[in-house]
């Protein structure tokens, strides 16, 4: 086997003045999440989806019968 020397590039330099931190990140998204339009549609369309699920189990919850079928007692023949 031989070894093959890797070439190192110029390192990298800076093309903006400002530091990559936690509070530059959280301002950049926030301001992203205010402007995109996409965001109030898709929240929007989030909370219909989900009071149509809660209203769809409430529905089904308030039609099924009031006493459970399940557990059943054994039927008189599987009993020894």
């Amino acid at each position: 086997m031989t070894a093959t020397a890797v070439a190192q590039g110029p390192a990298a330099t800076r093309t903006s003045p400002y530091r990559l931190s936690f509070g530059h990140v959280l301002r950049a998204e926030w301001i992203k999440f205010r402007t995109l339009r996409s965001t109030a549609w898709t929240l929007a369309i989030t909370v219909v989806v989900m009071a149509a699920i809660a209203l769809m189990f409430a529905a089904l919850m308030s039609s099924s019968p009031t006493t459970p079928s399940w557990p059943r007692a054994p039927a008189a023949s599987c009993r020894a």
